[in-house]
């Protein structure tokens, strides 16, 4: 911090210490045969410098200690110029660089005051205006000075001042750039992070897709070919043909869904009619003893691709999770399309569970139907099968 402080006003002291230097050369010249004078009057020098010091690298902490110590200062150096040399001025008028860059407001302009007083007495005591007071041809004589002296000072204040606004508008355009520069980093953070997001979120959906019409038409294929050995095994070779042909087809749908999950991921359903989708699904599935029923209360068909999809996909999941894991053989699916909702109710005389852990269907379920809106609630105990209730907010409007 010090380091920091010296780069900013290094400069400063440094000024102050080369215009110190040579009046206390001065002093030492013009008194050197009183050196008792030179140590006092070099000391008060070289104590104004130390004052310029500790005010500038304190500048923030205390306007009060900074405002007196300036009162101090002034009242230092005129007394060195009136008592030792008028180089002084020099110093005098310096220190109205201070005033302007390091005060504000109403202390500003008091000590702009305050200063003129000084100055302006000591260009009285320079020119004896106390003992030529009633001179009326030396009043004369002097008045184009006292002009232009005044004029002098106060082209210095106002060029101290328009530095001053050139300093303040540099060090804006310098915190705008700054703070520019921190937005620019957050906004290229804030990208990163999106693109992250929109990469995880596509990870996820292809992960839902392949699980969804994979893991459908694969348990499709698995119940097929138990069906196949199961009718083998009793020699009747006409359902094991049949069952055997239905494999095929299905090991052909699972290849065909595979490639439109990695390459395509097309949603199924923005083509396609949603009550024959789920006919399609519902056949593939009824297999031997497995009975799975629908009622459908409503114009299903009037919605938007999107929600068809999430619906197909979610009634999808469950039957393959009531077949897979259930064990059920009977299933009920209901679906009831209302003016301002949705309403899918999947429900099967499976085993249940006493504790529910979901696994990536439930949870793809649920963020599927949490996307657009809607709510889910899975409902089971041990031994009397699993009831999912889907409700989905809707406007009506058709496609």
């Amino acid at each position: 911090m010090v380091i920091l402080m010296f780069v900013k006003y290094g400069y400063y002291i440094i000024l102050r210490i080369i215009i110190a230097v040579p009046l206390f050369i001065n002093i030492v010249r013009e008194m050197k045969f009183f050196p008792e004078k030179i140590i006092f009057y070099g000391a008060l020098t070289f104590l104004a410098v130390i004052i310029d010091t500790l005010r500038v690298y304190k500048i923030k902490n205390s306007k009060i200690i900074n405002f007196i110590s300036m009162l101090f200062e002034i009242i230092l150096i005129y007394y060195l110029t009136v008592n030792v040399s008028s180089d002084y001025l020099i110093y005098l008028m310096i220190l109205l660089y201070d005033v302007i860059f390091f005060f504000e407001g109403k202390s500003t302009l008091f000590l702009i005051i305050y200063h003129f007083i000084f100055y302006i007495t000591i260009w009285f005591r320079e020119n004896n205006f106390d003992i030529y007071f009633n001179d009326k041809s030396f009043v004369d004589s002097i008045g184009f000075d006292f002009i232009s002296n005044n004029l002098f000072y106060f082209s210095v204040i106002a060029v101290l001042y328009l530095l001053k606004r050139q300093n303040l508008e540099r060090n804006e355009i310098t915190f705008l750039n700054e703070k520019l520069k921190d937005t620019n980093n957050k906004l290229k953070m804030s990208l990163k992070k999106i693109k992250e997001l929109v990469v995880e979120k596509e990870r996820n959906r292809v992960a839902r897709e392949i699980h969804d019409s994979l893991g459908h038409t694969l348990t499709a294929l698995i119940m097929s070919l138990e069906y196949a050995s199961k009718t083998l095994e009793i020699n009747d070779t006409e359902s094991a043909k049949k069952a055997i042909e239905k494999s095929q087809i299905l090991a052909r749908d699972s290849m065909q869904n595979v490639r439109k999950a990695i390459y395509t991921l097309k949603d199924t359903m923005n083509s396609e009619n949603l009550k024959d989708s789920l006919n399609a699904l519902i056949t593939n599935l009824s297999l031997g003893n497995i009975k799975i029923s629908m009622d459908i209360k409503g114009d299903i068909e009037s919605y938007q691709p999107e929600l068809k999809h999430v619906v197909y996909r979610s009634i999808q999941e469950l039957i393959t999770n009531s077949v897979k894991h259930g064990n059920a053989d009977k299933i009920f699916i209901e679906l009831h399309s209302g003016i301002n909702f949705f309403y899918i109710e999947v429900s099967d005389n499976g085993k249940g569970c006493k504790k529910l852990s979901k696994g990536n269907g439930l949870n793809g379920i649920e963020m599927r139907v949490s996307e657009i809106g809607g709510q889910v609630e899975f409902c089971s105990e041990d031994g009397s099968g699993f009831i999912t209730k889907i409700n989905i907010p809707v406007k009506g409007e058709s496609q």
